[in-house]
């Protein structure tokens, strides 16, 4: 079989986005992702309701309610918010260690082989949603971190699965306050700086 070569004057056609938006909490993160396409939010954070646009949401005790998810299930949707990223890594773990206690590390954290099957484990089902055709958003609360002299935003992830987070975003941005008083705005943000993570292929304004 001859070797498939696109050529750099032909589009690359993409069928579907993971796109990853994080901020410090009451930005708006959620209701932001509710203005998506005809999207459906599974509520890893139980905080749904305190949602501006609330649309339809799954509400979700555990992972397991989820682990199983099917094209039918979301046959009527186009985006899958998921709020969030770190809550649902959270849901993962405590699933991973009651099906094999030898995830289980010091203080109920995952051990090194727990977080090598999270990190497996995640990324799998996020390519199970995306072979349904649907576009993800990664909900993500934002920690500051001294790095230096400097003060760096970061996402609040646990482990080496937010960088698994960093890897399969296809955008990245983080919505921020901008301004003081009256003359306050709030921006979403995609390019990347000194002080926080962005990925803005499409080179979208602020």
């Amino acid at each position: 079989m001859a070797l498939k070569i696109v050529k750099a004057s032909q589009p690359i056609e993409v069928k579907n986005l993971i796109t990853c938006l994080y901020a410090p909490p009451g930005l708006g993160k959620t209701s932001m992702a509710f203005t998506a396409d005809s999207p459906v939010l599974l509520d890893f954070d139980n905080g749904a309701y305190r949602s501006q646009f609330r649309k339809d949401t799954v509400q979700i005790a555990s992972w397991s309610e989820i682990e199983q998810i099917t094209a039918a299930d979301l046959a009527t949707y186009n985006t899958v918010v998921v709020d969030t990223a770190g809550r649902a890594l959270d849901s993962l773990s405590a699933e991973l260690i009651r099906k094999n206690p030898k995830f289980k590390g010091i203080g109920g954290q995952l051990s090194l082989q727990g977080f090598g099957a999270l990190k497996a484990g995640f990324s799998g089902w996020l390519n199970l949603l995306k072979s349904f055709g649907k576009d993800i958003i990664l909900i993500a609360h934002m920690e500051e971190k001294q790095v230096g002299e400097d003060l760096v935003e970061r996402l609040d992830i646990q482990g080496g699965s937010k960088g698994e987070i960093y890897k399969v975003a296809d955008v990245m941005g983080r919505i921020r306050i901008e301004g003081s008083g009256q003359n306050t705005k709030r921006l979403l943000d995609f390019n990347p700086s000194a002080s926080g993570f962005g990925k803005n292929p499409a080179q979208l304004p602020v």
